[in-house]
Parts: C-alpha cells; sequence; structure tokens
C-alpha cells in the first residue's frame, strides 16, 4: 500500500509571535492518472480502493462524476440511499477522528471506546441499508455518549469526550480570527473546470482567482458560531454543531420527512461536457471530475481533496498562524496540534517550533 504522507507544519517565533507558519505536504500526488484510460464503471470502485478514509463519499463522487459526464439519468431512489450511506460516514468519521487524534486523547480515551464501536457498527448498517430505524437510533445514541448534544444550542454532557475537549479549548489562545471564506456549492462548477484544465496542478495546491477558501465542519457552520469564544473553542463547537446537523439530515433521508434536506451529492456537468461530482464528507467538499473520450474510455480525470484547501501552503489556516501570539515553542506547538486536529487533515501531521536567537 503507498504510503499516505504527512502533513508537516513548521512555526518560525520571535518574542512569542509567529513570524512564518510554512505547511508542506508529502501526500502523493497524480493518483488521478489511476482513472484515465479505465471503462468509467471502474472509478468508484477503484476510488474506494485507493482511499481507505472516507472511501464511501470518495466512491459517491466519482460515481457522480460518471454519471454526469455519460448524461445517465439518476434514480432518485438510489441516490437517497446512497446519500444515507455518506452522512453516516460523515458522521463516524468526524466523531473518529477529533476523539483519537486530540492530543488530550488519553485522559478520556476508555470511555471513548465503546460509543466509537457502536457508532462504526450503526454507520456500516446505514451504508448497507440494514436495520435503518434501529441503526440510526444507535448512530444518534453513540453521538450523545461521545459528546454531540440533542439540539444546536444544546452543551456535551460534562463527562463526555467532547465535554473534555471544549475545556481544554478554554482561554486565550493567542490565533487570529477566522477570516470565514467558505468553500461553497456556488464555487463547484469553476472547480471542476479547474480541475480539467491541470487536474494535477490544480490537486495540489488549488485556488480561486487568489481565493484559498476553507472547507468543512468550521465553513459548514461559520454563521451560527458564537465569536466571542477562543479561536480553539469556536472550531470545537463548529464539529458539534456539523455532526448533530448530520444526525438531523440524516433522520430526515431515512425518514422521508423532508425531501429537501441538505444535498449531499452533487452532479453536474461543465460547458465542456465533463462530469463532476461533489460530496460534503467529514472534512470539507470533495470532488471528482471526469471527462470520457470518444472511445468510451475516461479520457481525463482530476480529484481534490478538502486536505488540500485547508492545509494550503498559503491557505487558511496559515493566515490564522501567521502573526498569532503563541508565546514559547512548546506552548506554540501545544496549540497549533489543537488547532491542526481541529482542522483535521485525512493524514497524519506534525508540528515544530524554532525561537529566534
Amino acid at each position: 500500500m503507498q504510503d499516505a504522507g504527512v502533513i508537516s507544519i513548521s512555526l518560525d517565533l520571535a518574542d512569542g509571535f509567529v513570524c512564518s507558519a510554512a505547511i508542506r505536504s508529502s501526500r502523493p500526488a497524480g493518483l488521478a492518472r489511476l482513472f484515465e484510460g479505465r471503462a468509467p464503471q471502474e472509478a468508484p470502485l477503484l476510488a474506494r480502493r485507493l482511499f481507505t478514509l472516507c472511501s464511501r463519499a470518495q466512491g459517491a463522487a466519482a460515481n457522480a462524476a460518471i454519471e454526469a459526464a455519460l448524461g445517465t439519468r439518476v434514480d432518485p431512489e438510489t441516490r437517497r440511499l446512497e446519500s444515507i450511506g455518506v452522512l453516516a460516514e460523515r458522521l463516524f468519521e468526524t466523531l473518529r477522528a477529533c476523539i483519537l487524534a486530540w492530543p488530550g486523547a488519553a485522559s478520556f480515551a476508555r470511555r471513548a471506546g465503546a460509543p466509537l464501536r457502536a457508532a462504526a457498527a450503526a454507520a456500516q448498517a446505514l451504508a448497507q441499508g440494514r436495520e435503518t430505524l434501529d441503526a440510526f437510533a444507535r448512530l444518534a445514541a453513540a453521538a450523545e455518549a461521545i459528546g454531540v448534544p440533542r439540539a444546536d444550542d444544546g452543551e456535551p454532557a460534562p463527562d463526555t469526550p467532547f465535554a473534555l475537549i471544549l475545556r481544554q479549548c478554554a482561554g486565550e489562545d493567542g490565533l487570529l480570527p477566522a477570516a470565514g471564506d467558505a468553500l461553497t456549492v456556488r464555487d463547484d462548477e469553476a472547480v471542476a473546470m479547474a480541475l480539467e484544465a491541470d487536474p494535477a496542478g490544480f490537486a495540489i495546491a488549488p485556488e480561486l482567482d487568489g481565493r484559498r477558501p476553507e472547507t468543512g465542519a468550521f465553513a459548514r457552520v461559520f454563521a451560527d458560531l458564537p465569536l466571542d469564544e477562543s479561536l480553539l473553542t469556536t472550531r470545537a463547537r463548529a464539529r458539534l454543531i456539523d455532526a448533530r446537523r448530520a444526525l438531523a439530515d440524516l433522520d430526515k433521508l431515512i425518514s422521508r420527512k423532508d425531501e429537501e434536506a441538505e444535498q449531499v451529492i452533487v452532479a453536474a456537468r461543465t460547458a465542456s461536457g465533463a462530469g463532476f461530482g461533489v460530496v460534503e464528507c467529514a472534512r470539507g467538499r470533495l470532488y471528482h471530475m471526469a471527462r470520457v473520450g470518444a472511445n468510451g474510455r475516461i479520457e481525463v480525470y482530476g480529484l481534490v481533496a478538502p486536505t488540500e484547501w485547508n492545509f494550503h501552503p498559503n491557505g487558511p489556516l496559515a493566515m490564522q498562524l501567521v502573526g498569532a501570539r503563541l508565546g514559547r515553542a512548546e506552548a506554540a506547538r501545544a496549540v497549533v496540534q489543537k488547532l491542526a486536529t481541529l482542522v483535521d487533515p485525512c493524514v497524519a501531521f506534525e508540528v515544530s517550533a524554532k525561537e529566534s536567537a
């Protein structure tokens, strides 16, 4: 199996301030080329095999891109069931990644284990269309045990892992306010066209007319976040709100209460006829783009994951770090470890800090 790579965040400090923040990625590039020359129907399975994290979202984005490229009519019921699987995966992955990767996870690892296993089993059952109502109830109960409140404005129970995370985020953290530029559905066609024009280059360091927006939980709920708390606390709350809303959308899809539940999977075509698929997964908007040639084979393929936006060398994370007052090297490193965990790359990350003499 190919090494997934590492995100490296290096800080230069002077008098407690971050003078520069270098963000580098060793994630493998060029994986999209593996799709080219293949029959279109191979793309979803290949996507699920290539990416172990959020594999269902990867497969759904690939499938949507191929459907759009071929002009395939999508059965609404099939899309509803696929959306249930994607949302269940998104919720579980949000819980798993934040809880297990948290720097202070040792303080709540034991109490988090059982509900995380229950959430994994319930999400898998939902993705496979089994025990739907019961599986949803088990997933909701597991999320609540981890600390996801039943209401958007609720607080996690005091002894839950998320309550401990919020306590560990409390207080002044020295970080700069977030810019609030979010990647949204309005950007989808521009992203798809950029991928079609330069699949490899755009995927490594994506930007739109100089914009390097953020995607993921924080971007999805930014407008509803309290701004009178530390940035770490605000980002942790974004995770809670986003998880609660994923549960609400799952409930709507399963019970058919609302046919206008959040559109989890988007499929459309560019002006040139390339198809693109977009999925709102745990870490943000995931894009796949496909153009099928006259021979019926995939001619051009591109994909860009949320990590490339959020951990862009000059992207939203870097903007929040440069100029921030984080203190001495070890204190700065501790704050940035928490921040990076809440932004949540899809690979391992490391943080280093050095002080100028």
